[in-house]
């Protein structure tokens, strides 16, 4: 919950990455001015900071060499520097995933491959939530696990 803004790294809260912002860069901004920024101004300004007082390893990933660095420290990344609030990951298209003219589309809203849904999730419309392939029954997300297979051509 503290990410990128507690007074020190332990595990509740760290001083690098998560929720601070980038301030070489950006401020606090609204959401309509953070959604206008491009992607080619994020990957190289990213809107939050992944370094702190006593933290500057993350620096890497703006060198030339930052994707190796990202592909050896992911897991790390992925703790510890991403924001835990945030929409899921696939809360939006991924423009790679979009297919060539006459390919299946691997882009899917998993809005459209609930099967009803468990009564206690009603209660925000019945929208996923992070971790709900595996937390909620099988029996209301078959169809999610139907295009992983299909996509991911395990059959």
């Amino acid at each position: 919950m503290l990410k990128g803004r507690g007074t020190s790294d332990n595990l509740f809260s760290s001083t690098h990455g998560g929720w601070k912002f980038n301030l070489n860069f950006y401020g606090p901004i609204s959401p309509s001015d953070a959604a206008a920024l491009t992607s080619s101004q994020l990957q190289t300004n990213p809107l939050f900071d992944v370094t702190g007082p006593i933290f500057f390893a993350d620096t890497n990933l703006f060198r030339s060499t930052g994707s190796a660095y990202a592909l050896a420290h992911h897991n790390r990344i992925l703790s510890d520097a991403i924001p835990a609030l945030t929409l899921p990951v696939g809360a939006n298209p991924v423009p790679k995933l979009s297919p060539p003219l006459g390919t299946v589309e691997r882009n899917f809203d998993e809005q459209t491959l609930k099967n009803n849904w468990p009564a206690d999730r009603t209660s925000d419309q019945g929208n996923w939530h992070h971790s709900d392939c595996r937390q909620v029954a099988y029996t209301f997300t078959h169809k999610l696990f139907d295009d992983i297979v299909t996509f991911g051509g395990l059959k």
